[in-house]
C-alpha cells in the first residue's frame, strides 16, 4: 500500500510540471500569417514565439516576390521578433526564414514559412546582375507553408507520464501479490 501511495504521489508531482517548462521554443503565430495573404507589402514581419528569444542570437531572413532579401533590421520585444522590411520590397510569394535562441531554456529553434503579398511586382527595381531572380518563385519554391523545425509535441511530459503509469501499474501488480 505504501508503494502505491508513493507512486501516485510521484505521478502527480511529474504531472504538475507545466508542459511549457519542458518543451522547446517554437513559432506560435506570425504576421503576415503562415500560408496567408497580405493586401500590401508589409512594413515588418512579426514572429510570435512560445518563449522569449535572445536578440543577439536571433536571425531573420525575408525574401520578397523577386527573391530579394528585404530585411532592414531585426529586433525582439518579449516573445516577439520584428523584422523591419525595406521600402523597395515587391509583391509576390514571400519566404521567411528564422533562427532564435530561447532565453528561457537555451535551445535553438529554426524554421521557415511562406505567405503571398497581392499586387504586381516589378523586379526591375533591382539592378541588373544582382543576385535575385525575376522568376515567379523564390528559391526552394517546392517548400509549402510552414517548416518549423521545432516541435509542438510535448515529448518529455508524455515520456514522463508513460513512465509514471508503467511504474504505478508495476507497483499495483506487486502489491496485489501476482507475479
Amino acid at each position: 500500500m505504501r508503494r502505491t501511495v508513493v507512486a501516485v504521489a510521484a505521478f502527480f508531482a511529474f504531472a504538475s510540471i507545466p508542459a511549457t517548462a519542458l518543451a522547446h521554443a517554437g513559432l506560435n503565430e506570425a504576421d503576415p500569417p503562415t500560408g496567408g495573404k497580405a493586401s500590401e507589402v508589409p512594413d515588418d514581419v512579426v514572429l510570435f514565439m512560445s518563449e522569449t528569444p535572445v536578440e543577439a542570437a536571433t536571425e531573420v531572413a525575408v525574401f520578397d516576390g523577386c527573391s530579394e532579401p528585404v530585411v532592414e533590421s531585426v529586433s525582439t520585444h518579449n516573445k516577439e521578433v520584428h523584422a523591419e522590411i525595406l521600402g523597395e520590397a515587391q509583391p509576390g510569394r514571400w519566404r521567411v526564414e528564422y533562427q532564435t535562441l530561447s532565453a528561457e531554456d537555451g535551445h535553438t529553434t529554426s524554421g521557415k514559412y511562406r505567405f503571398k503579398v497581392t499586387g504586381t511586382k516589378d523586379c526591375s527595381v533591382f539592378a541588373e546582375g544582382e543576385e535575385g531572380t525575376d522568376g515567379d518563385e523564390p528559391p526552394d519554391a517546392a517548400d509549402e507553408g510552414t517548416d518549423d523545425e521545432g516541435s509542438d509535441f510535448p515529448v518529455v511530459p508524455v515520456v514522463i507520464g508513460a513512465g509514471a503509469l508503467i511504474g504505478i501499474a508495476a507497483l499495483a501488480r506487486g502489491a496485489s501479490g501476482k507475479p
